[in-house]
């Protein structure tokens, strides 16, 4: 069995908020995050302003639940996402504990494929786990 604390989560979007849900609860090596929102309600706010009084305060609040953990985090937005607005990544991004590395992606959108120079990133930020 792998113990919890060798193991780095990672999630994208959605699967960013999950991520961090278990990265609250568990003593995960690392967490990356990808292109992931500050919370449900604020996305929900963004696309449908008078319907977000529908989704619970508590419901996929990341930015409440990564204050939480504390390794190393690295996270990456595109600053042309319309899906979830670079802004709601840094507010997340702001919540975290250090140690913290944002990593803006220029003219990104929500569903590009990451470039390059990110997989070098995401390469290094687990090179140094090791160290």
């Amino acid at each position: 069995m792998i113990p919890e604390t060798k193991i780095v989560l990672m999630g994208r979007s959605l699967g960013g908020a999950l991520a961090i849900e278990i990265a609250a609860e568990a003593p995960a090596r690392a967490l990356v995050v990808e292109s992931c929102f500050s919370s449900l309600g604020d996305a929900a706010r963004y696309h449908y302003p008078s319907l977000a009084w529908l989704v619970p305060p508590a419901k996929l609040d990341a930015s409440t639940r990564i204050s939480s953990f504390d390794g190393p985090l690295l996270q990456s937005h595109g600053q042309a996402d319309r899906i979830v607005p670079f802004e709601l990544g840094r507010k997340l991004f702001l919540a975290a504990n250090e140690p913290k590395q944002f990593v803006p992606i220029p003219d990104g959108t929500h569903n590009d494929a990451p470039s390059a120079a990110y997989y070098e990133q995401l390469k290094q930020f687990l090179a140094g786990l090791n160290r």
